[in-house]
């Protein structure tokens, strides 16, 4: 079981995002702004982090870009971070310095299907470079 913390401030998506990680045998905890998600992470110490692009509860043009750096400080950038985002502009995982990008597509709803593949694919790979280290 793997810890991930989870910051959305749309709260259905959040409370769904939950659910689906927890049936699949990890440990979440959410929050609905990026200053409330570093706030847990010196004590929590989270695997994995699964952030909002667009974090309108920290102010109308704070995005993921203004809060990775810091989450890479304060829970270390060994902790793979997941930008997920409904956004229709193009996003890199490069550019963003994360490890993925999963974009929503509003129209057609979220593809839940792929969420928990692609969390456990980042989770064993930080497994992986940690032995490696």
């Amino acid at each position: 079981m793997s810890r991930i913390l989870v910051i959305n401030d749309e709260t259905l998506l959040l409370q769904m995002t939950r659910v689906k990680l927890e049936a699949a045998g990890h440990e979440v905890r959410t929050r609905e702004t990026g200053s409330e998600g570093l706030a847990i992470c010196p004590e929590w110490s989270p695997g994995l982090i699964l952030l909002d692009y667009n974090l309108r509860k920290d102010g109308p043009e704070v995005t993921a870009v203004d809060y990775i750096p810091e989450f890479k400080r304060v829970c270390g950038e060994d902790v793979p971070i997941i930008v997920v985002s409904a956004t229709k502009k193009r996003l890199s995982p490069v550019e963003l310095q994360v490890a993925d990008v999963i974009l929503i597509d509003l129209n057609n709803g979220f593809k839940w299907s792929i969420l928990v593949p692609t969390v456990e694919k980042y989770l064993s790979l930080a497994a992986q470079q940690s032995r490696v280290s």
